[in-house]
C-alpha cells in the first residue's frame, strides 16, 4: 500500500493523519512522528479468544509459521523508543508515553497455532490473511485498501469488506462468505461455500472454479462473470453490466 499522491491528508474518527511522500514526514494530530523502528511481541495462547486489531493507517498481514505466535510492526514515533505494542484478551493496541500518538506503518502477525477467530480493520491499508487455521470466523474491513484471503478452510463465517479496494479470495471454504466493496472488484477462485453473498457498487464480480450451493451476486455498474463453477442456485443482478457466469 502506497500513498496516492505526494501529499495526502486523511481524517478518521480518532485522529488526523498526513504524510509527505517526498521527505517521509508523518504527522498525527499535530505531532510529527519522525522516528521509525521495528518492534515485536510474543502473543501466547490464542486458542479460545479472537485475534483483533483496529488501525487508522497501515497494512496488516497474517501468515502461518512454525513455532511461537508473535506480532512484528513498523512503528512511527514522536520520540525514540516512545511507542510500544500491547496485547491483552486477544487484542493488539499501540501505546506511547503521556498519551502521545504512535502509528504502525505495517503490522505482521506470525501465527503458529490454530485460532478461534480473526477480526482486523484499518481505515487506510491492505489486509492479507494466508494459510491460517481458524475455528469460527474471519472479519476483515478496510476503508481504502485491498483485501486478500488465501488457503483458509472450514470457517463458519467469512466477512470481507472494502470501501475503495478489491477483494480476492483464493482456495478457501466457509459456510457463509460475504464480500462487499464500494468501488472495487470481487474475485473468487477455488472457493467452496454453502452460501456466498457478493456485492460491489461499481466493480466486477468474478467467480471461477468454485463450488457454491447458493450464490448471490450483485453489482451496480460492473459485470458478473466466471467459468468452471458448480453452483446450485444463482441469484445475480447488475445495473448496467452483463451477467455471464458459466456453470458446469
Amino acid at each position: 500500500m502506497r500513498p496516492y499522491a505526494l501529499l495526502l491528508a486523511l481524517t478518521f474518527s480518532s485522529c488526523n493523519i498526513s504524510w509527505d511522500d517526498d521527505d517521509s514526514s508523518f504527522v498525527v494530530d499535530g505531532y510529527e512522528l519522525q522516528y521509525e523502528r521495528t518492534v515485536g511481541l510474543v502473543l501466547g495462547d490464542l486458542t479460545d479468544q479472537p485475534l483483533a486489531f483496529d488501525s487508522s493507517f497501515g497494512d496488516v498481514n497474517v501468515i502461518r509459521i512454525e513455532g511461537e505466535s508473535r506480532v512484528v510492526a513498523g512503528l512511527r514515533e514522536v520520540y525514540p523508543r516512545d511507542g510500544a505494542l500491547a496485547f491483552a484478551d486477544g487484542r493488539l493496541t499501540l501505546v506511547a508515553e503521556d498519551g502521545r500518538p504512535v502509528a504502525a506503518e505495517w503490522v505482521r502477525f506470525e501465527i503458529g497455532q490454530p485460532l478461534h477467530s480473526i477480526h482486523l480493520s484499518t481505515d487506510h491499508g491492505d489486509l492479507d490473511v494466508e494459510s491460517i487455521a481458524i475455528a469460527t470466523e474471519l472479519r476483515l474491513a478496510t476503508g481504502s485498501g485491498d483485501v486478500t484471503v488465501r488457503g483458509l478452510d472450514e470457517l463458519t463465517h467469512m466477512d470481507l469488506s472494502s470501501g475503495l479496494g478489491d477483494i480476492r479470495v483464493r482456495n478457501c471454504s466457509a459456510d457463509l462468505l460475504e464480500a462487499n466493496s464500494g468501488l472495487g472488484d470481487i474475485d473468487l477462485e477455488g472457493v467452496l461455500a454453502a452460501h456466498a453473498v457478493l456485492d460491489s457498487g461499481l466493480g466486477d464480480v468474478d467467480v471461477d472454479d468454485s463450488s457454491i450451493d447458493l450464490l448471490s451476486a450483485d453489482t451496480g455498474l460492473g459485470d458478473v462473470e466466471g467459468d468452471g463453477n458448480t453452483i446450485g442456485r444463482l441469484e445475480a443482478s447488475t445495473g448496467l453490466g452483463e451477467i455471464d457466469l458459466n456453470r458446469k
